[in-house]
């Protein structure tokens, strides 16, 4: 379990990473007015795949972990979504992430239809923002009061 833990703590930073090159580039695509280019597909792909893997590390974790579905069978329902800290993981985190990935993933779908590349570039960085910004809401920052991880 540890382990998976390591690695859904890495992958942070890669998503993290990855998300801030997708809206760099889609921003200035859009701004400027460029061409939708291979390597901007590719990036948001890498972001999509990095972020559907956090995912399915995150369920396993949530479902044989001590900090997901446990919560509730050695807890009430009342007292954890009374307590924030087990609410943060139990509820927030899980939810908020899964809401944060479909932006990345429908952003993903929505630029590889759309027609023209200004329209490319400017779903993709509507949409990879707001999954970014939903992202790092949730994310056990070292710090948060009862639910900061560490950096790695």
């Amino acid at each position: 379990m540890a382990i998976l833990l390591h690695v859904h703590s890495i992958l942070r930073w890669v998503i993290l990473l990855l998300s801030i090159i997708v809206i760099f580039k889609s921003y200035t695509g859009y701004s400027q007015k460029k061409l939708f280019r291979a390597e901007d597909n590719k990036a948001s792909l890498l972001l999509m795949i990095s972020c559907h893997i956090m995912l399915l590390i995150g369920l396993m974790q949530y479902l044989i972990g001590p900090n997901g579905m446990q919560l509730f069978s050695t807890n009430p329902a009342s007292i954890v979504m009374k307590t924030k800290e087990l609410r943060f993981f139990a509820v927030e985190h899980i939810l908020v992430n899964i809401i944060g990935i479909a932006f990345i993933t429908i952003g993903r779908i929505a630029s590889k239809k759309a027609i023209s590349d200004y329209s490319k570039h400017k779903k993709l960085f509507i949409y990879t923002l707001i999954g970014l910004i939903l992202i790092l809401s949730r994310i056990p920052w070292p710090g948060m009061a009862g639910v900061g991880r560490g950096w790695f």
